[in-house]
């Protein structure tokens, strides 16, 4: 009868909850360094364990372990196929004379990169004049960059992205690198989404001489910048959170972009804009009012600031006002929270109608509004306990129907 309870217990617990998909990765083996220059040299010789080069049965690169201290640890140049790297750990590449890079993709088409562990290279992945790539839950430390980059104002990224389009980065953790977390160049209509960039010595997300690209749902803290746009235009910057940086997000000599959705908190400065680059900027939240902690020096920081000290802005701070759920809580969206806007909201809708405009020029100043919880309904409660009925029932019945034939066994014996 207990394991029958058991039984029970069970079936309801996995099907009240979502499945978890788990994937275990083998241990690495060694390989040496991989290269590839053309189409024909996908083969077992240089790394590939399966697959037929098509989209539906891509070239397999999968479970090496490579040291890239004298060389690139994979590099894959002019070629056409699909492929995907997965499961490698690629490292060292910074340790010798010469930094070396993990990952470099040149004139490549149809590339996945995923679930791939960087650490202590150049950078991480370099993709150059590439076009319909794909990186994946990888993760990247302690990159070097390249200081005479630097010198010229221009960090390396632990995914450096140039010259290319319609690259997509997913889910990636890129933690403590010389650089920036993900840097892209000239490079068009492309993803970075739910990224984590952390602790870097640059940046967290810089996009220079690009657009028409999205970065949404990004985490980048404790960086010196958090996301970095320099004459960039038509980009979105949507949903994301930046806390801990020196600027928490910074667009200058950059026209037609948009930041919104997003949390900038605890920040020395939450946005730095250039005074004459036309951007909207809406429904974010700005609390970076408080001390900034810096290089053991206690800094005041605060949620805005126009370069070169101009107090005007042609960025737009505000749509027309609109029904809707707003950052702050509130049922109407218009401009921004901002924790040290002192106006009152008179008609109790969510929106600032005294001392406005608030700041850089914000007419709309949104008002924080606590909202409650929302509790499910009696009668969704009422049909999530209902829809298991059946299948207790079931249990139940055949539960029944094997202590029956227990009995008549045991009288029958």
């Amino acid at each position: 009868m207990r394991k029958i309870v058991a039984i029970l217990l069970m079936t309801i617990t996995l099907l009240s909850t979502s499945p978890m998909h788990t994937e275990s990765v083998e241990e690495y083996k060694l390989h040496s360094k991989i290269r590839i220059y053309d189409d024909s040299m996908f083969d077992a010789e240089h790394g590939v364990v399966r697959g037929s080069g098509t989209k539906d049965d891509p070239y397999i690169i999968e479970g090496w372990k490579i040291d890239a201290s004298k060389g690139v640890g994979i590099y894959i140049r002019d070629t056409e196929p699909y492929f995907v790297i997965r499961n490698c750990l690629i490292e060292n590449g910074s340790r010798g004379e010469i930094p070396f890079e993990g990952i470099v993709l040149e004139w490549v088409r149809n590339g996945r990169i995923e679930n791939c562990i960087f650490r202590n290279n150049r950078y991480g992945i370099r993709v150059y004049e590439s076009s319909n790539i794909t990186i994946v839950n990888c993760a990247v430390y302690n990159s070097s960059g390249y200081i005479e980059m630097m010198k010229m104002g221009i960090s390396e990224g632990a995914i450096e992205v140039d010259v290319s389009e319609n690259v997509t980065i997913i889910g990636c953790k890129l933690h403590r690198n010389y650089g920036d977390g993900v840097f892209l160049a000239f490079t068009n209509h492309s993803v970075v989404r739910d990224c984590e960039a952390c602790g870097n010595l640059v940046g967290g997300v810089s996009i220079w001489w690009s657009s028409d690209n999205l970065v949404t749902n990004c985490t980048v803290c404790n960086n010196t910048r958090g996301i970095y746009l320099v004459k960039a235009s038509n980009n979105t910057v949507r949903g994301c959170k930046a806390y801990g940086n020196g600027h928490g997000l910074s667009i200058l000599a950059s026209s037609g972009n948009v930041i919104t959705g997003c949390t900038v908190s605890g920040n020395y400065r939450g946005i730095y804009i250039d005074p004459f680059a036309t951007n909207l900027v809406y429904n974010n939240f700005f609390n970076n009012t408080g001390k900034f902690l810096f290089r053991n020096e206690t800094l005041s920081a605060k949620n805005w600031e126009i370069q070169g000290g101009y107090n005007f802005s042609t960025c737009k701070w505000n749509t027309s006002k609109v029904r809707g759920r707003s950052i702050a809580g509130g049922q109407y969206i218009g401009g921004n929270y901002w924790d040290d806007y002192n106006g009152a909201d008179e008609d109790k809708d969510g929106i600032g109608d005294t001392n406005i405009p608030y700041g850089p020029g914000d007419y709309l100043p949104l008002v924080r509004v606590e909202v409650a919880e929302e509790k499910p309904s009696t009668w969704l409660q009422a049909w999530m306990i209902a829809r298991f009925i059946p299948i207790i029932v079931m249990v139940m019945v055949v539960a029944y129907l094997l202590i029956k034939r227990r009995r008549q066994a045991v009288k029958s014996g």
